[in-house]
């Protein structure tokens, strides 16, 4: 991800939900442990079954912070939170070695492009990227 942009992603999050970055960080790396620990108890092995269950576990994350998804007038300003938390939580686990979070990197799968060098953004995050940076244009 563009060096410059995920800080604005950070901050626009920490700004959203009223917190500090280490406990944001915090947040994040136990989201994270706890979709692992839901998709190996829960024996999935099917990848849209995997972010279906992020979601619901970002849906509860966020519900626990005191927002409201079921508000439609509350949604349509969380869903962009919520996007964007259940594009770093993935990120997250990918920056971890692989045996931390073996499930995850099973189920979603952080592929290099052939057209890439190795150490190169790779295709996911790039994708991940664009979709954020429409979120936030620089």
């Amino acid at each position: 991800m563009d060096k410059d942009m995920y800080p604005a992603i950070l901050e626009d999050i920490i700004h959203s939900l009223n917190i500090s970055k280490e406990e944001l960080e915090s947040h994040v790396h136990d989201i994270t442990e706890y979709w692992e620990t839901c998709l190996d108890k829960g024996a999935i092995n099917n990848r849209d079954t995997a972010i279906l269950v992020l979601t619901t576990c970002v849906s509860c994350y966020l519900t626990g912070r005191g927002i409201n998804l079921e508000n439609s007038r509350i949604s349509d300003a969380s869903s962009g939170l919520l996007l964007t938390l259940v594009t770093l939580i993935p990120l997250y686990a990918w920056t971890r070695p692989e045996n931390n979070f073996p499930k995850i990197h099973a189920l979603i799968p952080c592929k290099k492009s052939s057209k890439l060098k190795a150490d190169s953004k790779i295709d996911i995050l790039s994708q991940a990227e664009d979709i954020l940076r429409n979120k936030w244009p620089q």
